[in-house]
């Protein structure tokens, strides 16, 4: 989300998005779509880490962003459209 950094993509923030990516050998690739009091921010970061079994329908708000996870290959281009967002 920072414009200064070499990975950052205006686009990243679209429903669909399919833009920059990373094919690995990572297990989980996670979306994070920040919101404030007036809803969603438009804010969203995309990565892909090594982490255990997870649940591909989880969402988890930790007060700035909900993050949902996923387990196939480029399966982040989504907008976490199955969790609740708060104020909405």
């Amino acid at each position: 989300m920072d414009p200064s950094s070499g990975i950052y993509d205006p686009a990243c923030g679209e429903d669909g998005y399919n833009g920059h990516t990373i094919l690995t050998a990572f297990h989980t690739c996670h979306i994070q779509v920040y919101y404030n009091k007036t809803g969603v921010t438009g804010g969203v970061s995309r990565w892909g880490g090594f982490w255990g079994i997870i649940d591909d329908d989880l969402c988890v708000d930790n007060g700035e962003y909900i993050d949902c996870q996923c387990s196939q290959n480029l399966c982040n281009s989504h907008l976490c459209a199955h969790c609740d967002f708060p104020l909405q």
